[in-house]
């Protein structure tokens, strides 16, 4: 039996950022997909569903926000951990993550070692709630619908 190695979805419109953040995923383990805009990224989430995001939060055409927001409210892809990276951190940008659906939000520069770590974290903690029976998963979703402010 063949495992296939993880999937990130590095998003970034500044090419440099987008190839740092690719070859350190890469090194860590990971397969790797990287685009440049909001729109490419969610035709290949469509097409190559990841298994974690690094998406920065000011792309062009559709932002990161939004992309987020996008994830996070399809069923298909609701479970996948978004980790928003901004160079233009302030409070708004990080309340407005968390308001999308971010799992995290990291500031750049990061240090690799701390974002390889959550990463990481992340990437456990999503492989234990695949791992739950049906009756711990409708018990797990109830819970995030009270937390999102559901019924």
């Amino acid at each position: 039996m063949s495992f296939s190695r993880p999937r990130v979805l590095v998003v970034d419109d500044d090419h440099d950022c987008r190839l740092l953040l690719s070859t350190l995923v890469a090194k860590a383990g990971f397969d790797v997909d990287a685009v440049a805009d909001g729109d490419m990224a969610l035709a290949t989430i469509q097409t190559r569903p990841p298994d974690l995001v690094l998406l920065d939060a000011f792309l062009p055409r559709r932002d990161g926000f939004q992309v987020c927001s996008s994830i996070k409210s399809d069923p298909a892809t609701h479970h996948t951990p978004v980790v928003m990276l901004t160079a233009f951190a302030s409070p708004d940008a990080r309340s407005r993550s968390m308001a999308a659906g971010a799992d995290e939000f990291v500031e750049k520069p990061f240090r690799a070692d701390v974002l390889l770590e959550l990463i990481t974290q992340l990437m456990r903690i999503r492989d234990a709630a695949h791992q739950l029976d049906p009756g711990e998963k409708a018990v797990v979703e109830g819970l995030e619908r009270k937390t999102d402010g559901g019924p």
